[in-house]
């Protein structure tokens, strides 16, 4: 929010400029940002590459949700009838189980962050050069982020072309 907020004040203040020029003479273009980073076919491959290298902890997680689910639900239907040590060993099983939860979702988001980093900064400066020689291309004076504008055309849209161009890119 704070973000398009900040663009719609930077987007005001760059048509604030061009008032001495008329608006006809400016062509403007937007581009979906994250949506062309998200739909390229690079970033395809990377979800893919992610999936398979995060896998075994994703499925490491839902067991030990699973876990503490049971344990959970036993603790609830059985508590009553199992003696003090019984119920101890259990609540103590569901602690340990919900702080291994809590420690590996903090590692495996820690990881996914970092990988999306990197893959973001490998992407963004073939994604910015994508942007320039589509708007050079179809002779666009300034192009804006899409989520900067409350409002335009679908044919200024350039997200499309960006994303085949980026395509093209190896």
């Amino acid at each position: 929010m704070v973000k398009k907020l900040i663009g719609m004040v930077f987007a005001g203040f760059v048509f604030a400029s061009l008032a001495p020029v008329t608006m006809a003479e400016v062509k403007v273009a937007v581009v979906d940002y994250q949506k062309a980073l998200n739909q390229s076919d690079a970033a395809k491959k990377y979800l893919k590459q992610l999936e398979n290298k995060f896998s075994s902890k994703v499925n490491n997680l839902k067991r030990l949700e699973a876990d503490a689910k049971r344990i959970n639900a036993k603790l609830k239907k059985d508590a009553a009838a199992m003696s003090n040590t019984e119920r101890g060993k259990l609540q103590l099983e569901l602690k340990r189980k919900a702080e291994d939860y809590q420690i590996q979702t903090k590692e495996f988001q820690a990881e996914k962050n970092k990988a999306d980093r990197e893959q973001f900064k490998k992407l963004k400066p073939k994604l910015d050069k994508a942007i320039t020689e589509v708007a050079k291309a179809n002779g666009y004076d300034l192009v804006l982020n899409r989520a900067t504008a409350f409002y335009i055309n679908p044919k200024h849209d350039i997200t499309l072309k960006v994303i085949q161009k980026l395509n093209t890119y190896r």
